[in-house]
């Protein structure tokens, strides 16, 4: 009886672990982001390990169907026009399914584009909230209209309107300048000079700037701040 048992208890098992296989072969989490996604396809795209580290007479495909064959020289191969040619390490792994092969585009990775960064988007508040607390021990009162962050494809864009009465223009550049030190601080991939994805972030401040399109009427509006590259300056 005991034996039964377990007979049927090892097939219950057997049936529940093929099950979990079959109905999730790749249980990846869902990307949030375009990167993420891209990320997500890369890691099957690029398949190969670095052509450097592939022994003598391993063989590689190229984008036209032609077999390359490691030699001590080089790559080549004895197809058709690429008679006395050989390819280095670098374009092997440039071809399908190489180190470094990258797809023309991501169509299946458009989805998230112009997305919320709904975390981003909680710690920009938080930031800002944190300068709006230095500020109100000055006597200037500010608070949060809106804040949003949008995934771009490989980079981000954020826009951020203050609510306050209006202040001087060196005064808002101070105020300004204190949430793009400490965004730059947090996010220096995203928002410091020379940085990797090239954000930026908008900020509509609490001064005016006066602009005059005809050179005789001057019109006013808020000013609107620019963080990018590691400054941040008005935008005209």
């Amino acid at each position: 009886m005991n034996k039964k048992l377990l007979f049927i208890g090892a097939i219950v098992l057997i049936a529940i672990v093929v099950g979990v296989i079959y109905f999730y072969p790749n249980s990846q989490p869902e990307p949030k982001t375009y990167d993420e996604c891209v990320q997500q396809i890369l890691k099957d795209v690029q398949k190969y390990k670095s052509a450097s580290e592939e022994p003598i007479g391993a063989k590689r495909t190229d984008d036209k169907g032609n077999v390359w064959a490691k030699q001590e020289d080089g790559w080549k191969t004895n197809a058709q026009g690429f008679e006395n040619t050989a390819w280095g390490d670098a374009l092997i792994d440039e071809q399908k399914g190489g180190a470094n092969y990258m797809p023309e585009s991501f169509p299946e990775c458009e989805k998230y584009i112009f997305t919320p960064n709904n975390e981003m988007e909680q710690r920009f508040s938080e930031i800002v909230n944190e300068v709006i607390q230095e500020q109100s021990q000055k006597g200037i009162t500010i608070s949060v209209e809106e804040i949003e962050v949008l995934n771009l494809a490989g980079r981000l864009q954020g826009h951020i309107t203050l609510n306050c009465e209006k202040i001087d223009y060196e005064t808002d550049r101070e105020i300004i300048g204190s949430i793009a030190e400490k965004l730059i601080a947090e996010y220096p991939n995203e928002f410091a000079e020379n940085s990797e994805r090239d954000s930026w972030v908008d900020i509509n401040g609490c001064s005016e700037m006066g602009t005059s399109p005809d050179g005789i009427n001057t019109y006013y509006h808020t000013t609107t701040w620019r963080i990018s590259e590691g400054y941040y300056d008005a935008l005209i």
